[in-house]
């Protein structure tokens, strides 16, 4: 193996990604009008089905996924199959218990539901968790493509990261939700052609499907493959592609793994190696597959800012604007503004991520932030009616502020190498005789940490579990605090504000108001 770089036709198909990408935003920001919240935010209502539903897709489909499952598959097994359980388990949730209640109380933002169950107090209070976890995401969502590019020139992260931000910036403050709808869509086959590209072609290098699987289950990376069989046939092809990308590139480099021989910094570079590897010969590919990488990524970014900005600005900027003929225009322009500011924090966390775990154990601490206090004040509105204003408050509080201590303590002893969790075995035998000896006489083995010195219990929980003890502390908590306090009547509670199946498998009557 060797160190493997871009040529100037990967450059090319790379920076003409992301030059189309800056005229779009540019075209939208001076050519179509964009002076109202409506046009910005909405983009008039006047956008086409598809190119909305391939927004939407692009904008599922991260970086975050393509860089980092195949990298948790190589490091620690295909067990990560299982997750496909609970987000089976979530939709049907969602869909036959939460949404019913949005739907028929058709809001424009489901945040306006915590208003009318509660207060205002209790809806800011999830805004402000919502926007915490959506800077911490937005910062590893660029993080991811400045890593990948990082490796195959010899640019420093610091240097990527503001670039593409700027860029981002740029078409989505100038340019609105239509020009974060139409990059996403121009973006979203880079993503495509790139990911499917490397993945046949490392599957055919590899000696084709049988030889894989033989090789990855000796290894023990193909526990849990059963898991897949109950997901939609988009999540199904999905998760099959990244889960396999990584399985090759275990047996491809069953004995030189690239991390332990140095060639990369960090194992989340892994993918990006393999790409230059086995499709460094066919010039433009790996310019298209990382172009790919940065297309969802910047899809990702632009669709977090959108929201980081038109939030802020309806949540907590609004209501302080007086009365103005020019109100809209100046709206559009401060939500503008608020997109640049989401932008500069993104840039500045990326210090941060840099020195902590990999991309899916960071990817899953940050969002516990955002996603444990929401889940519980949702949960404590539409699923148990004796809650008011004060259990929900006390309970979504003490969620935001125990996951900010969890994931800042976890993370905090990751990054000084206090915790690091156990992977399957990966060697350099196979390198060259004379690599392994500069190998051998360079590497520094880590200490065993002794148990007394260990970090505390809860810190050491998997990061997989952040979300589910956050929301059972703050459900439990909001529940104790409404019963003390005796704040609320079930008879007073709107019944639309209460999920329909509780009206129709429970033995309490829900009177209107």
């Amino acid at each position: 193996m060797q160190s493997i770089t871009f040529d100037w036709i990967d450059y090319l198909v790379f920076c003409t990604l992301l030059g189309v990408s800056l005229v779009i935003g540019l075209y939208f920001g001076f050519l179509s009008k964009q002076d109202t919240t409506n046009e910005y935010l909405y983009g008039g209502k006047k956008m086409g089905c598809l190119p909305v539903a391939v927004s939407l897709l692009s904008s599922f489909l991260s970086g975050i996924t393509f860089l980092g499952l195949p990298t948790e598959i190589y490091l620690y097994g295909s067990t990560y199959l299982s997750a496909p359980i609970g987000a089976a388990i979530t939709a049907l949730v969602t869909i036959y218990i939460f949404l019913p209640v949005f739907f028929k109380l058709q809001l424009s933002c489901i945040n306006e539901y915590l208003e009318l169950r509660f207060s205002k107090s209790v809806r800011k209070l999830s805004s402000v968790a919502y926007l915490i976890g959506l800077l911490a995401s937005t910062s590893l969502i660029i993080y991811v493509p400045a890593l990948a590019f990082s490796q195959v020139t010899n640019y420093s992260i610091h240097v990527i990261t503001p670039v593409l931000t700027i860029i981002c910036i740029t078409y989505t403050s100038m340019g609105g939700v239509k020009a974060v709808i139409w990059t996403d869509t121009f973006q979203f086959f880079f993503t495509v052609i790139g990911v499917v590209s490397v993945f046949g072609i490392g599957l055919n290098e590899e000696g084709g499907f049988s030889r894989v699987w033989s090789i990855a289950s000796e290894g023990n990376r193909t526990r849990v493959f059963e898991a897949i069989v109950i997901m939609t046939v988009g999540w199904i092809g999905l998760i099959i592609v990244c889960m396999f990308t990584g399985l090759i590139m275990y047996v491809k480099y069953l004995d030189c793994d690239p991390h332990k021989a140095g060639f990369v910094e960090r194992s989340d570079q892994t993918l990006v190696y393999f790409v230059m590897d086995v499709a460094g010969h066919i010039r433009g590919l790996p310019g298209i597959f990382l172009a790919g990488l940065v297309s969802s990524s910047l899809a990702t970014m632009s669709a977090c800012l959108n929201t980081f900005s038109g939030m802020l600005y309806d949540d907590f900027i609004d209501q302080w604007l007086p009365a103005s003929n020019k109100r809209e225009s100046r709206a559009a322009n401060i939500m503008k503004f608020n997109v640049v500011l989401a932008g500069v924090l993104s840039i500045s966390l990326v210090l941060v991520m840099e020195k902590l775990g990999t991309i899916f154990e960071m990817v899953y601490s940050v969002t516990s932030i955002l996603d444990a206090p929401i889940f519980t004040l949702f949960t404590l509105g539409i699923l148990i009616p004796w809650t008011g204003k004060k259990g929900a408050l006390a309970g979504g509080l003490t969620t935001l502020i125990f996951m900010m201590w969890l994931v800042g303590g976890s993370q905090w002893h990751v990054m000084n190498k206090r915790i690091q969790y156990e992977q399957f075995p990966t060697s350099t035998d196979g390198c060259d005789a004379s690599f392994n000896i500069s190998i051998t006489s360079n590497s520094t083995l880590l200490e065993p940490i002794e148990a007394e010195d260990e970090p505390f219990f809860m810190f050491r929980i998997s990061v997989f579990y952040f979300t589910l003890i956050g929301s059972f502390l703050g459900i439990t908590v909001g529940v104790v605090t409404s019963y003390l306090t005796k704040e609320i009547d079930t008879s007073t509670v709107n019944p639309d504000h209460i999920s329909p199946f509780l009206h129709r498998y429970s033995n309490y009557t829900i009177n209107v108001k």
